[in-house]
C-alpha cells in the first residue's frame, strides 16, 4: 500500500520540510556572504592602511547593501508560491549586484593587491559559489547552465559596455571567467546530482517511517479486535453455561413439586 496516497500528512510534512530547509539554507548563505566581506573588508583595512579613503568605503558599501538586503529577505521568506520568486530575486541580488559593483571601482581603488578587474572579478569569486549553491538546490540540470553561463556572458557584456575593447589585460579577464565558468558547470552539475540523491534517500526514509507508523497502527486495531472477540467468545460461554445449569434446575424443581413441595421451593429460591 502506498502510504503517500492514503495518508495526506506524508505530503504536508515532506513541505513542511522542504520550506524549513530553504530557510535554513538561505539563512546560511546570507551569514556567510556577510562574514566574508566583513573579512573582506577587514584585509583591506590593512592593505591600503593609510589609503583607505572615500573610494574603498563606497566599494565595500556597496558590497554590504546587498548582503544586508538578501539577510532581511531570507528572514521574510514566504511560503509557496511566493518563495520561488523570492528565491530566484536573491539568486539575482547575490550574482549580478556584486558582479556590476566590480565594474564601478577597477582602475580607481588605490593600488592594490586584487585592485584591478580581474582581481575584482577573483574577489567575489566566493560569492558567486555561494549564489551557484542556492541555484543547484532550487533548479535542475538546465538551469544550473544556464545561470553560469548567463553570468559570464553578463559580466563580459558589461566589460565592454563600460569600457570597451582596450582593456588592459582583457585577455586574463576574459580567461578567469572562462575558467570560472567551467568549474561553475562541473561543480553546480555535482552538487545537483548529490542533492538529488539525498533528496530521494529522504523521501523513502520519511515514506518508511509513514510505513511503521501505519502497520503499527494497524497492527494496534487488529489486537483490540482479537481481544474483543476473545473476551466476547468467554461471555458468551459463561452466560450459556449459567442458563444451562439454570435449566437443570428448574426441571428438578418442577420434577419436586409434587412429591416434596419445600425441597421444590428450596431449589427454586436458589
Amino acid at each position: 500500500m502506498d502510504v503517500s496516497v492514503h495518508c495526506p500528512c506524508y505530503h504536508i510534512h515532506m513541505e513542511s520540510q522542504k520550506e524549513h530547509d530553504n530557510r535554513r539554507l538561505l539563512h546560511t548563505a546570507a551569514w556567510i556572504w556577510l562574514s566574508y566581506l566583513v573579512a573582506l573588508l577587514a584585509i583591506d583595512m590593512v592593505i591600503y592602511a593609510n589609503r583607505f579613503g572615500p573610494m574603498v568605503m563606497m566599494y565595500h558599501f556597496l558590497n554590504f547593501l546587498p548582503a544586508v538586503i538578501f539577510l532581511v529577505m531570507s528572514y521574510n521568506h514566504e511560503s509557496e508560491p511566493q518563495n520561488l520568486l523570492s528565491t530566484n530575486l536573491m539568486i539575482l541580488l547575490i550574482t549580478v549586484l556584486p558582479i556590476t559593483v566590480n565594474q564601478f571601482f577597477d582602475l580607481r581603488l588605490p593600488p592594490a593587491p586584487l585592485s584591478n578587474l580581474e582581481g575584482l572579478a577573483i574577489r567575489q569569486l566566493p560569492v558567486l559559489i555561494i549564489g551557484l549553491i542556492l541555484v543547484a538546490w532550487t533548479f535542475k540540470r538546465s538551469g544550473i547552465i544556464l545561470f553560469t553561463i548567463g553570468i559570464s556572458l553578463f559580466e563580459i557584456l558589461l566589460v565592454f559596455l563600460f569600457r570597451g575593447f582596450n582593456i588592459p589585460r582583457l585577455s586574463a579577464l576574459l580567461l578567469i571567467i572562462t575558467i570560472r565558468m567551467v568549474c561553475f558547470l562541473v561543480v553546480g552539475i555535482f552538487i545537483n546530482l548529490l542533492l538529488q540523491s539525498l533528496r530521494a534517500k529522504q523521501q523513502d526514509l520519511q515514506l518508511a517511517n509513514e510505513q511503521i507508523s501505519h502497520y503499527a497502527s494497524t497492527l494496534e486495531t487488529l489486537t483490540i479486535t482479537r481481544e474483543r472477540n476473545r473476551m466476547s467468545r468467554e461471555l458468551h460461554d459463561t452466560a450459556v453455561h449459567t442458563l444451562s445449569g439454570l435449566a437443570v434446575q428448574l426441571e428438578t424443581a418442577s420434577a419436586y413439586m409434587d412429591v416434596e413441595p419445600q425441597t421444590s421451593k428450596q431449589l427454586v429460591n436458589q
